[in-house]
């Protein structure tokens, strides 16, 4: 009996095990995925009431900082007036958060518009003493802002056009991320950029700025230094320059002319080679100089025309003289330094040099006079990205 009971039993457990199995097991297997649809309808009602990202939350990605810019003219005080002064406006970078951008620098270059001759005639770039970028910070943290001060450029006829190039950097590893904003300034008028694409002008305007060859420009040309509070030491690249001479007359020189891609029979022509450094094999020379790294890269420069070059920085004093055949070297020197208050050791930037592959890109002209038609005032232009251990040529695009 007790052996029949224990069939009896068995057997029942096992039709019951065979029968309820199945259930038993598709119950336990959804228990977790109810637990996951519970926590997504949670982070779904959370999202309704505080704007929280459930695809935000589950990226892998660091958070990036929000950083936008504006421009407007300062607010003065003076003596019971307070106003706006409308003679030189202010660029100010924010940083909207949710993190610190970090090393942010920025370039500003502003292009001159005239309507009257449908035109860009001038142009102008912002440095900080020693350096190419117009301001910088170590650190900007979220919601903070940095401003700077820019140079106006008004007239008759004249429409400005800045354009901001923010560099930031995030987390410790440093990613870099780069922002470029537009704006318009037209009779002390500031637009930024969807708003002036509201004017019928946006698209030509936009076009003649795709037309410009920085490296050919004929119009005018300076960098602007800040040396106060909204006031700037230009340096003039190339303006027209003007001598007298001993017999009183005054001799004018134009802007000098690009070479041309190929030789011209009768006539120098500079060919320019990348050139290390015969103590190292290297192609840079870095060493600290008072609160700054000074960076060097050499050139060969091969003179394969017909006649001797005479090499010229302003177009009057000549400074060396290429014969045919003859190659003589140019060194580029380019200064780099830390950020405002970055106290670490300038050791440090040589090794972030010494470490990178492409540590720098330069562009620069050397210019000179026919030896045999010293009317003619001419030049060759370099454009190349700068390593340790190797250097090459930027890629010149055509314009269609």
């Amino acid at each position: 009996m007790k052996c029949l009971g224990r069939t009896k039993a068995s057997n029942f457990r096992k039709r019951c095990t065979r029968e309820t199995s199945f259930l038993l097991c598709w119950q336990h297997a959804w228990q977790p995925f109810a637990a996951i649809v519970a926590i997504v309808v949670f982070l779904a009602a959370l999202a309704e009431f505080t704007g929280f990202s459930l695809r935000d939350m589950l990226s892998k990605a660091p958070p990036v900082p929000d950083i936008t810019c504006t421009m407007e003219y300062p607010i003065k005080a003076e003596e019971d007036k307070v106003f706006r002064d409308k003679h030189n406006p202010d660029i100010i970078i924010s940083n909207n958060g949710p993190v610190s951008a970090l090393s942010v620098s920025g370039n500003v270059n502003t292009y001159q518009y005239n309507s009257q001759k449908d035109a860009i005639t001038g142009y102008a770039y912002q440095g900080m003493k020693n350096f190419d970028h117009a301001f910088a910070k170590e650190e900007l943290k979220p919601f903070e802002d940095l401003r700077h001060p820019t140079m106006g450029m008004t007239g008759e006829n004249i429409l400005a056009v800045y354009i901001i190039d923010v560099v930031f950097h995030v987390g410790t590893e440093m990613e870099r991320f780069e922002r470029e904003f537009r704006f318009f300034v037209e009779h002390k008028e500031i637009s930024d950029e969807a708003q002036f694409k509201k004017d019928s002008r946006y698209a030509h305007i936009m076009q003649k700025l795709g037309d410009v060859d920085l490296s050919s420009w004929t119009g005018t040309r300076f960098k602007a230094t800040a040396a106060a509070e909204h006031t700037w030491f230009a340096e003039a690249e190339n303006w027209y320059g003007a001598r007298k001479g001993e017999d009183g007359k005054v001799t004018i020189l134009g802007l000098p002319k690009g070479q041309g891609p190929s030789k011209q029979a009768g006539y120098p022509f500079l060919e320019l080679k990348p050139h290390p450094f015969k103590a190292t094999g290297l192609h840079i020379k870095a060493e600290i100089v008072d609160d700054h790294v000074e960076v060097k890269t050499a050139f060969a420069v091969t003179n394969t025309g017909d006649a001797a070059a005479l090499v010229t920085e302003d177009g009057f004093e000549i400074v060396k003289t290429i014969e045919p055949g003859q190659t003589k070297y140019y060194t580029k020197t380019v200064n780099v330094g830390r950020m405002p208050g970055n106290e670490k050791p300038l050791e440090n930037v040589i090794k972030s040099i010494d470490e990178s592959e492409v540590a720098f890109e330069i562009q620069f002209s050397i210019n000179y006079r026919p030896a045999n038609d010293k009317k003619q005032f001419l030049k060759v232009t370099g454009h190349y990205n700068v390593g340790k251990h190797k250097v090459t040529e930027v890629a010149k695009v055509k314009k269609s």
